[in-house]
């Protein structure tokens, strides 16, 4: 008896989890951060703004994990940060319109700089956005992150990305 029972709630598990496979779990994004546009009277327009690329994986309709890397430029210094990210989806797979929020850590190597010593930095951060979906494939996205307890000078603790997905 125990052998049937215990045959009977993996298969429920199995089906239940079939049930929630993706047809497309994986995406990749390029993002722009901390968008700035600017002019002045001797130099024009300009355009300043971190540049990066983000994987993601879905385990289920609802939640996800990424990871992203990025180039970004504050203060003078040129930092590396890398975040890891799980995230929480409002909304099914099969909408357009997709909020979500999220929480992880971000990671920013200490810029080289002969004048001043910088640690690098770790520290806990949360993530809320919209992924909107045009088609099934691809996506735009608009999110705002806030690192808890920075204080670094050569990062900032709040940043907006805007980006393009492709997911696969």
């Amino acid at each position: 008896m125990r052998k049937f029972v215990l045959g009977f709630v993996v298969s429920l598990l199995a089906v239940s989890a079939s049930a929630q496979t993706i047809d497309r779990p994986n995406r990749v994004s390029l993002f722009l951060s901390n968008v700035a546009f600017g002019w002045s009277e001797g130099g024009g327009s300009f355009l300043d703004a971190g540049y990066g690329l983000a994987y993601e994986h879905r385990f289920s309709r609802k939640w996800s994990a990424e990871l992203a890397a990025a180039v970004q430029e504050q203060e003078g210094a040129r930092t590396y940060p890398f975040d890891a990210v799980a995230r929480y989806s409002f909304q099914g797979v099969r909408t357009r319109w997709r909020p979500y929020a999220g929480a992880g850590v971000r990671y920013v190597a200490a810029p080289a700089d002969p004048l001043q010593l910088y640690d690098n930095q770790i520290a806990p951060e949360v993530v809320a956005g919209v992924d909107f979906n045009p088609v099934e494939s691809w996506s735009l996205r608009f999110d705002v992150k806030q690192t808890l307890g920075s204080t670094y000078a050569y990062d900032e603790p709040f940043k907006l990305s805007l980006g393009v997905g492709w997911r696969f």
